[in-house]
């Protein structure tokens, strides 16, 4: 990602960090400090100065994920955005240094929920997808030129102490067309099942490729089914794909248990549609998440994998 001018942002200073800072802070990156490992480097929790960090220790491969965050520190600044704390440069080593997001990735809820993860009710889903749209639409409104993450997925999407959501893993962002230009054309890196058609058969991307992945993330959050799943026989089976042939043929509203509510599947499909020709601002969807109809209900929706229906 080039350098953008973000209007009405302050100027935050990156921090810098010693390797032996970062070092001592990890106890020397042991395995217990370990908070996972990600498509750029592993992921440590450390203290600094009193306040808790994840720490990625950068491997050799991803100087560029390096480069576009530092830059990113100074430009992209948003309560729904992860805060990149520092970073260290310490001779060969590229570290960056966030804050810790105590509850996870959105990931761990919706996709692979442990018996210690709390389930998420619907008010919590709601408030989720709010505050991911409202990122998104600083990244594509307020940036200038505007900024395409190229990355939404249920893996990047962060939650802080009360499920406040910040969007993460930027490291394959571009910025979006300008002088008029719709879409720019860059070989395609993103991950299959939350990807626009046309980014992955063409290349073509522009900030409905952010809001169609968005879109799936959606209909994960309403339906507690993952993007891509396996069934038994070893089939992939696509979310979107799976959904418009399931509802083709069966209008009712209760598939087997699963609840479906009309209006968030309705506006999920207006997200990924077949053709990114008409599509959604993610103004509209922030007014539409912010003013659903009035529902009676606490419970998540029981998760249904794709075989058993």
């Amino acid at each position: 990602m080039e350098s953008a001018n973000i209007a009405g942002s302050s100027s935050i200073v990156a921090k810098t960090f010693t390797f032996e800072e970062l070092t001592n802070t990890t106890r020397n990156f042991r395995d217990d400090c370990l908070l996972g490992e990600g498509g750029c480097g592993r992921v440590y929790k450390g203290q600094l100065h009193e306040q808790v960090v994840a720490i990625m220790q950068v491997d050799q491969n991803g100087n560029r994920k390096f480069l576009v965050e530092v830059l990113r520190l100074n430009l992209l600044h948003h309560p729904n955005i992860v805060n990149i704390i520092g970073y260290s440069a310490d001779r060969d080593h590229r570290l960056l240094v966030y804050k810790y997001m105590p509850l996870g990735s959105l990931k761990d809820y919706i996709q692979d929920p442990s018996p210690s993860k709390k389930q998420l009710d619907w008010d919590t889903r709601m408030k989720i997808a709010i505050e991911v749209a409202k990122g998104l639409e600083f990244l594509h409104d307020k940036a200038q030129p505007p900024v395409i993450h190229c990355n939404i997925n249920c893996y990047n999407i962060l939650l802080d102490e009360g499920y406040h959501a910040k969007l993460s893993g930027f490291s394959l962002a571009k910025l979006g067309p300008i002088g008029g230009k719709h879409h720019v054309y860059i070989k395609f890196q993103g991950v299959i099942g939350y990807s626009a058609p046309e980014y992955v058969m063409t290349g073509e991307l522009s900030v409905k490729s952010d809001i169609y992945s968005f879109g799936v993330v959606l209909l994960e959050i309403f339906t507690g089914r993952k993007a891509m799943e396996n069934s038994t026989d070893g089939d992939e089976h696509n979310l979107v794909e799976w959904l418009r042939y399931f509802c083709s043929y069966n209008n009712s509203q209760n598939f087997n248990g699963m609840l479906i509510f009309p209006f968030f599947l309705k506006l999920s499909f207006k997200l990924v549609p077949l053709h990114l020709v008409k599509w959604w601002t993610l103004k509209n969807v922030v007014e539409c998440l912010s003013n659903p109809p009035k529902m009676h209900v606490s419970s998540p929706p029981k998760v249904v994998h794709f075989w058993m229906i």
